[in-house]
């Protein structure tokens, strides 16, 4: 049988090759009659045509339409129908268009198939070419005559519609073509068309999947089926019952093995499972045999930290910590170990867990950089500050601040660096810290006073007493703040060291006068005070200086007193061995009952007496721990 067709092929063939050669003759003849001769370029260019030489058929054709007398020809509207397909075949889509609607305009084929066929060919080109709303309407034309090929017109009307993003329209049109043709070869599509739209359009899942359902129902065989199950599964899916959606998934698997489908329906699976925070579930499933599905170590590792992340993502705090913790004890080195720290040490710190927080912290900021690096190591830092962990504290600051891409970060960084530093008494890492706050456009004035203070203290510390100098002075310029009260008391205190005791005296007098809330600093103050008297020899002054403190000063606790009370004691032994005991005892009880004549310069109204001179006496005779 396939030896007779064959041979009726070639059979044909051979004649429209005869046929060819006879019509070159013809025209080589030079025919005078010129219809006969425009018949010949016709009927020439329908031969190559059949013969699949369409350049050649192309070139005959045109020969044809130009050719003198074609005009009157019958063949003349047909051969631009020709023509048209012609370049059709040829994909050249814009040049048959143009030829299909030249044949549009020929006379005599009114409402017959070969003007049908032609509307459809020029929807074809316009749709092709994606103008839409032409597509439609040449499709339209071609409904009306109805001779060619109903049901694909009204297919390719439909998806015109589509395309116009006229759902409705494109509904109908569907509709029409089930109705009055439902065993056409497109019903199958028209009903997954119309499921479609309803399902990615006009969002009505119920009808979405009715119209999907009747595809899977009543054309099981149809290309479009497993594009169905998972459209269907899709929208169980979108609902939540995650139960259906994993059915339907799992038979577009067996059904359609490795397929594009098949892995799709299988990434589905995977992620209803982690909806359904059973991630082991999937491992079980794809470790089961089904075929063309399987995971890998490093997929169950992704699956673990996926499933971990959503309840994090989902605000399921207490789930996520146990998932999180669950991952890493399974995958301790996994794809997501640092990823899993972070979240694991956000769960921690935001159950107020400390210490469990800091070790995944630590972890995160210990490794390379990353997305989650500043946060983590800025929570360490502050973490170990609070636990007055000082020099670890340090280390985190001091890692922050070249990560930090804000220059608020980086201050937070450099005043934790000041703090710890100065905790620690590391005087050469506060100096260069301070200046790292100091230089910051993001500093206030209140952080600004701390780095002065701090840089002061540790020149003062260093025995830089030049550079201390400086920086307390500046910082004295107010005594409310306790930092401005006690440089007021350093820069007299650096003055007297520098052996200039009457500008240390008149800064006292000043710093007396200021009103500060700071009692301290301004007690310390009359202390050196009375150290000045006391080297110039002035010990009336001196002692006079010391009971005033110890008549008025309020607390008991702070040191002030015991200092206050050990000078006034030493003035007195001292005076007491150069003038005798006898006379230096009556002068001291003497100068113990002038208390209650003395200022008050601290408002007390209940002034301390110093203690008299036996009772100093016994005090250092009693057992330290009496």
């Amino acid at each position: 049988m396939q030896l007779t067709s064959g041979l009726l092929i070639s059979e044909v063939l051979l004649k429209y090759n005869e046929a060819i050669t006879m019509f070159d003759k013809s025209l080589d003849y030079k025919i005078y009659d010129k219809t006969l001769q425009s018949l010949a370029y016709y009927w020439k260019a329908e031969a190559n045509y059949r013969l699949g030489k369409t350049d050649n058929a192309i070139d005959m054709f045109k020969e044809f339409v130009n050719a003198t007398g074609s005009v009157s020809l019958d063949e003349y509207g047909k051969a631009h129908y020709n023509l048209g397909y012609a370049y059709f075949n040829k994909k050249e889509y814009i040049v048959a268009n143009s030829w299909f609607r030249k044949f549009e305009m020929q006379p005599g084929y009114e409402n017959t198939a070969i003007l049908n066929d032609a509307f459809n060919r020029i929807g074809d080109c316009y749709f092709i070419a994606k103008e839409y709303g032409p597509a439609a309407d040449y499709y339209k034309k071609a409904t009306n005559i109805g001779k060619i090929m109903p049901d694909y017109t009204l297919y390719q009307m439909a998806l015109s519609y589509g395309g116009l993003k006229q759902p409705e329209q494109k509904i109908w049109s569907l509709r029409r073509l089930l109705t009055q043709y439902p065993e056409s070869e497109y019903a199958g599509n028209a009903n997954f068309e119309i499921g479609r739209t309803y399902h990615t359009t006009i969002n009505n899942p119920d009808s979405a999947k009715y119209y999907y359902n009747r595809l899977i129902t009543n054309y099981p065989n149809s290309s479009m089926k497993k594009a169905a199950l998972s459209s269907v599964a899709a929208i169980y899916f979108n609902e939540r019952n995650y139960n259906k959606a994993m059915e339907l998934y799992k038979q577009v698997i067996a059904e359609y093995p490795n397929t594009e489908e098949s892995a799709n329906a299988n990434e589905m699976i995977r992620a209803i499972y982690i909806e359904m925070d059973n991630p082991d579930g999937y491992i079980d499933y794809a470790n089961s045999g089904v075929a063309g599905v399987n995971v890998s170590v490093d997929e169950q590792d992704e699956i673990m930290w996926l499933s971990a992340k959503k309840l994090y993502v989902d605000k399921k705090y207490n789930e996520a910590l146990l998932s999180l913790t669950n991952y890493l004890t399974k995958f301790p080195n996994g794809q997501f170990y640092i990823e899993a720290n972070y979240f694991k040490a956000e769960l921690h710190y935001y159950f107020e867990e400390k210490d469990p927080a800091l070790v995944s912290y630590r972890v995160v900021a210990d490794a390379p950089r990353g997305a989650y690096t500043e946060e983590s190591t800025l929570k360490a830092a502050s973490i170990l500050f609070d636990k007055k962990q000082w020099q670890d504290a340090y280390s985190y600051y001091d890692k922050l601040y070249p990560v930090s891409e804000n220059k608020s970060t980086k201050l937070i960084a450099a005043i934790g660096k000041l703090r710890c530093a100065y905790s620690l008494n590391n005087y050469d890492d506060v100096i260069s810290s301070a200046v790292l706050v100091i230089e910051n456009e993001k500093s206030n004035e209140e952080q600004i006073r701390e780095a002065h203070y701090k840089m002061a203290k540790s020149y003062y510390a260093k025995e830089n007493n030049i550079r201390a100098l400086g920086l307390f002075e500046n910082l004295s310029k107010e005594v409310k703040s306790a930092e401005g009260a006690e440089s007021k008391f350093r820069v007299a205190e650096i003055n007297y060291k520098m052996k200039k005791d009457t500008v240390a005296e008149d800064l006292i007098y000043e710093f007396a006068q200021s009103n500060s809330p700071h009692g301290y600093w301004l007690a310390k103050s009359f202390i050196l005070l009375s150290d000045i008297y006391y080297e110039r020899g002035d010990n009336f002054s001196a002692k006079h200086t010391l009971q005033s403190l110890l008549n008025n000063y309020i607390t008991e606790t702070d040191g002030i007193k015991d200092e206050a009370s050990t000078k006034l004691t030493k003035i007195i032994d001292e005076e007491q061995a150069d003038a005798g005991a006898e006379d230096m005892l009556n002068l001291k009880i003497n100068l113990l009952d002038q208390g209650s004549e003395d200022d008050n310069l601290f408002e007390d109204d209940n002034p301390i007496d110093l203690p008299k001179p036996a009772e100093i006496e016994e005090e250092k005779t009693k057992p330290v721990n009496e």
